[in-house]
């Protein structure tokens, strides 16, 4: 499967889902499946929290915390899954306020094996 179809298929399986982003811990986005934006934009919101996500993956390094996996940020209108896929990746899922962020958890952990892989072609 290409990321298209991946990111295509997570949003379908989590209702609520409004984006799906694969993108660079440099900020660059490598593929996006938008289902319902709004007025957001997801790109933005996402390079300005780059830096901020950095920081907690060198943070749980330094303090033997092991390597970060998830990282969560919700506000009064939405709801930001990201997961890193790799040291230079991560997939990011923006969720309508009333999803169940549970659901996205599992469907990019459920994911993330078949992402990884379209990372190393």
């Amino acid at each position: 499967m290409s990321f298209q179809s991946e990111l295509e298929a997570i949003c379908a399986e989590v209702p609520g889902c409004r984006t799906a982003v694969v993108m660079s811990l440099d900020g660059i986005s490598v593929a996006t499946h938008v289902q319902d934006a709004g007025d957001l934009d997801t790109e933005a919101l996402l390079v300005e929290l780059i830096g901020p996500l950095n920081q907690a993956i060198q943070v749980t390094q330094l303090v033997s915390a092991g390597s970060l996996s998830t990282f969560e940020v919700s506000t009064s209108e939405v709801t930001l899954l990201i997961r890193v896929l790799s040291e230079e990746y991560i997939i990011a899922l923006v969720l309508a306020p009333d999803a169940i962020p549970g659901q996205g958890r599992f469907a990019i952990r459920a994911h993330s094996a078949a992402l990884r892989a379209e990372l190393t072609y």
